[in-house]
């Protein structure tokens, strides 16, 4: 019994330690929805609002504001600019009791207190409902699994066991049920003759069928001797060079000879 009773003091002090915090001067914190704000401090003496109602606090003194039990421990002063305060701050009500007390309401607790209009307590917030029911979560895609919890929707993945299953609804792709899982492949090389071009000024591109065809011009044909003949004047300039050195080589050849 005796060592149940010392666990228990445990716990309570460590969770008093753990509520203990610091501010400086215009800083502010939460505790379970409630703002506690430091708005000044001055030797020994400091002033502490909660939900902008404030109170002077003694170094060492404890008061309740608006449901907030507040406990200064240390005010450290060394100019208006650099001032702080560390104090522990505890509710004195239970949020989540069932019972809207005269500190709740539905902005700071409304798991006591009902929400208005059409919102709802999530995650204690008053919030507008994504969902009421399952249905309201249809994201109209058969392979998944729409549910409503928690006024949020969630969409579970579920496997396909037909190809009907897998319609995305696109007509350019081919819906297919595999393992399990859905594929959805473009099933189109081209859709305007754009998308064919091959850089090549003497076919005629063409998206026919969702597939690219090339037809030759006739008219291209000249374009294509005067390139073979540019092809020959480079070729002919080159054994041209070629041959000019080589006599150079061999007229150097004699004169080195007979020096």
């Amino acid at each position: 019994m005796k060592k149940t009773l010392i666990f228990i003091i445990f716990l309570v002090l460590l969770q008093i330690a753990l509520a203990e915090t610091s501010l400086n001067q215009g800083e502010s914190t939460t505790i379970e929805g409630r703002e506690i704000k430091l708005v000044a401090a001055k030797e020994n003496q400091a002033i502490i609002s909660v939900d902008n109602e404030k109170s002077i606090f003694n170094e060492g003194e404890t008061k309740e504001i608006k449901g907030v039990r507040i406990s200064v421990t240390e005010i450290f002063y060394a100019s208006d600019l650099t001032s702080s305060v560390k104090f522990s701050a505890e509710l004195t009500y239970i949020c989540g009791d069932n019972v809207c007390s005269n500190f709740e309401n539905s902005e700071n607790c409304c798991k006591d207190c009902e929400c208005s209009g059409n919102n709802k307590c999530i995650e204690n917030k008053c919030v507008i409902p994504e969902c009421l029911l399952d249905k309201d979560c249809n994201d109209n895609n058969n392979l998944t699994e729409d549910k409503c919890s928690d006024y949020k929707c969630s969409f579970r993945q579920i496997k396909c066991k037909d190809n009907k299953e897998c319609d995305d609804n696109n007509p350019d792709t081919d819906d297919t049920c595999s393992n399990g899982k859905c594929k959805n492949i473009l099933n189109y090389v081209c859709k305007t003759n754009e998308d064919c071009n091959d850089d090549n000024k003497c076919t005629q591109d063409m998206c026919v069928n969702k597939d690219c065809q090339y037809k030759k011009i006739e008219d291209c044909k000249e374009e294509i001797k005067e390139v073979g003949e540019e092809v020959k004047k480079e070729e002919t300039k080159e054994e041209t060079v070629e041959k000019i050195g080589f006599f150079k080589k061999i007229i150097n050849w004699f004169k080195n000879f007979f020096r």
